[in-house]
């Protein structure tokens, strides 16, 4: 579960009992209270609407800010920086004197951790948002759900939303999306589509999205409408998923739509008086949740930009300090009718850590060509595996690490690439072949049949694989192919047929 926040509504900061600079949650309620409260109202009303005691307060906030020394992970975690970052920024409205204080400290910082901006928000590790629920590599939604049924602890039951009452959340609870929403078990659906929450009697939750609401003057009397529009929500949280609170039906009409004969449902919706005031809930999402929720979406771009055009691949997990040897050949062959000679491209990979899981393999032989010299094998670490970490491997997450010395491979053909090595480590790791990968590749083969020859001969897996432990839950490794593409089998009939500079692209859904 999603930690709950707190009360939501603020205490003044005169009334906060005073404790260490050094703790996390000391320094988190004075970042709410700069960033949430006070910039809005400087952006808005200028530095003269700060009261003399605030002043004098963030005057001794810095003081001690600047005389004490600070952990990176405590600046991290407490998103201090984040808060002395919007002070001196440009264009401010702060206090001139309050600027000068933020700046020294600010510098101060920067000349001990580097660069603040640098400074990621801490949202998948211990204290994170979203430890222990998600990870960086969950992308799909199929992917996030399939891992939530199989581990226990975060185990998903759509009908523990099905039941009345707010179910213990509170007014003012936030979620990056409707699918951690949907984990936590306030809706029963993760799409991010409007919808209710229903069963065959009743309705219990209503997720709003652009355009259901109608005649929005008070958000705590609103008209719902079934079918999407046009209409702006003026009291939608900026980002993700907000809960409001308990509604009541108080009315609901029917009507047809004259030109288009579509029908529409039109309910209204009355807030409960037993519900805490609005006015708290409308501040969310505050300045850590909009963080997390660009951090999120960050991660996501990043990850997506850097896959690589092979889309399934091997993650490891056990330990083993084991070296391995194996190396990248590429090869160009010769065009028919060329007078150019063939190439061979032959680079060692660049030594670095090994990965959490490396396997000890043989070299394996490249099959003979007489038209292609040869270079004799060295032992050297493989590129393909070596990893700092389980999650940083390049060939797993499809992007090319410039440790591992593979940076240039994305530019060359694919068909200039023996994946040998990879192959065969992957079925010595208990790996099977990912048959929706195959599938495709075959399709794709036939398509290209009338201008390419291919010669596939994939590897066997093995018919009893051993259980290892991957770190995966229990899940096996799995790679796909790629066939062979002999260019100088390419037709010259066809000048004007696409020859793709890359891998097929493969997606489930």
């Amino acid at each position: 579960m999603v930690d709950q926040p707190g009360s939501t509504a603020k205490k003044s900061p005169a009334r906060i009992e005073q404790a260490s600079i050094t703790d996390v949650q000391y320094l988190k309620g004075r970042v709410s209270w700069i960033r949430d409260e006070l910039d809005p109202i400087v952006a808005r009303n200028g530095p003269d609407t700060l009261r003399p005691d605030i002043v004098i307060i963030l005057f001794k906030l810095f003081e001690q800010l600047r005389t004490s020394y600070l952990t990176l992970e405590t600046i991290r975690d407490s998103r201090i920086h984040l808060a002395l970052i919007e002070i001196s920024r440009r264009a401010t409205r702060w206090p001139v004197r309050l600027i000068e204080e933020a700046e020294e400290i600010v510098l101060k910082w920067e000349s001990e951790w580097g660069p603040l901006p640098s400074i990621k928000v801490n949202l998948y590790d211990t204290g994170g948002r979203l430890h222990g629920i998600s990870t960086p590599e969950d992308l799909q939604r199929e992917m996030l759900l399939n891992k939530w049924s199989r581990k226990e602890t975060a185990w998903v039951n759509p009908n523990a939303a099905r039941r009345n009452g707010d179910l213990g959340f509170l007014p003012g609870d936030w979620w990056i999306n409707t699918m951690f929403a949907y984990h936590d078990g306030i809706i029963a659906n993760p799409s991010s589509d409007s919808g209710v929450t229903t069963c065959y009697t009743q309705a219990y939750a209503l997720l709003l999205a652009d355009g259901d609401e109608l005649d929005c003057t008070d958000p705590a009397h609103f008209i719902y409408r079934s079918t999407p529009g046009d209409v702006r929500r003026f009291f939608a949280p900026r980002a993700g998923v907000r809960y409001d609170g308990l509604y009541k039906v108080s009315g609901w009409r029917i009507t047809q739509d004259p030109k288009t004969k579509e029908i529409n449902y039109y309910i209204s919706f009355d807030r409960l008086h037993s519900e805490p005031p609005l006015s708290p809930v409308l501040e969310h999402p505050t300045a850590e949740e909009l963080d997390d929720y660009r951090e999120y979406k960050r991660i996501r771009k990043e990850i997506r930009k850097n896959r690589n055009l092979l889309r399934h691949g091997l993650r490891f997990g056990a330990s083993n300090t084991a070296s391995t040897s194996t190396q990248d050949r590429m090869s160009i062959p010769k065009k028919t009718g060329s007078h150019d000679t063939t190439k061979t491209i032959q680079k060692q990979p660049s030594q670095r850590r090994g990965s959490s899981l490396s396997l000890q393999l043989p070299t394996p032989e490249p099959p003979c060509d007489r038209n292609v010299p040869t270079k004799l094998e060295t032992e050297s670490e493989n590129p393909f595996f070596a990893s700092p970490t389980p999650d940083d491997n390049p060939f797993f997450s499809g992007g090319l690490d410039s440790q591992t010395g593979l940076g240039k491979i994305n530019t060359l053909r694919p068909d200039m690439i023996n994946y040998a090595p990879v192959l065969q480590a992957a079925s010595a790791a208990g790996a099977a072949i990912d048959p929706f990968f195959a599938n495709a590749l075959e399709e794709q083969a036939s398509k290209r049949a009338a201008a390419f020859r291919l010669s596939i001969s994939p590897p066997t897996s093995p018919r009893s694989p051993k259980s290892m432990s991957l770190g995966l839950g229990g899940r096996k490794p799995m790679v796909g192919f790629i066939s062979t593409i002999h260019e100088a089998d390419e037709p010259r009939s066809h000048p004007y047929m696409r020859r793709d500079s890359q891998s097929p692209v493969l997606s489930k859904g």
